[in-house]
């Protein structure tokens, strides 16, 4: 009798157990710094007698030498280590094929990621894309004609077709290729670009 008394403890022991899990796990997640990124990038513009955010912004991406460079203009305002995907050679095609994707891009999407620190979306697929993808077959008028409207409005294309998208800059870190075909950075050093890249700025990514 009195295991049957106790047998209505035995799920709040359960749901306590995972709450206590899920705080735990909450506090190990590195929150974004941005207070201090904007710091960081703040100094770094004064150093280089640039206003912040600095103008003309660029990025270049150098896939084969695993190299970011933030650009105000012609002139580098700091490097960054990047990492690639699991499939890194090669421009990227379609949905699953693991490559990250070449070309000229703009920022088109930003916003906290539970997965991967911060995320800076880029405008994949492209004009380009969008062409070959419908001489491939891969695409119907449909598609095309909206990611060449969304690119023309400087907006975030679609997504959801079978080139694939959702591709961008974003952190959890730089110690092997690892992503499914986006950008991968430190925390520290994605949270810089967060706070100094704004919607529209170009984004360059070369073999």
């Amino acid at each position: 009798m009195k295991f049957r008394h106790t047998l209505w403890l035995l799920p709040l022991a359960l749901i306590f157990a995972a709450v206590l899990c899920l705080s735990k796990l909450l506090r190990h997640t590195p929150q974004p710094d941005l207070v201090g990124a904007e710091r960081r990038a703040r100094h770094l513009c004064q150093k280089m007698g640039l206003s912040f955010p600095p103008p003309n912004r660029k990025v270049i991406v150098l896939k084969s030498q695993r190299k970011l460079l933030l650009l105000s203009g012609k002139r580098v305002l700091k490097e960054y280590k990047v990492a690639l995907s699991y499939n890194p050679v090669g421009d990227k095609e379609r949905e699953g094929d693991g490559k990250v994707p070449e070309g000229e891009f703009f920022v088109c999407d930003k916003h906290p990621s539970r997965n991967f620190h911060l995320f800076i979306g880029i405008s994949y697929p492209s004009i380009e894309d969008a062409e070959r993808g419908l001489k491939q077959g891969l695409i119907n008028r449909r598609q095309y004609g909206e990611i060449v409207g969304a690119i023309r409005d400087k907006k975030r294309p679609p997504w959801n077709t079978p080139l694939g998208g959702e591709i961008g800059l974003h952190g959890g870190g730089t110690h092997s290729d690892w992503t499914i075909g986006c950008i991968a950075l430190e925390n520290s050093d994605i949270e810089e670009l967060y706070v100094v890249l704004r919607h529209g700025d170009p984004v360059l990514i070369k073999p």
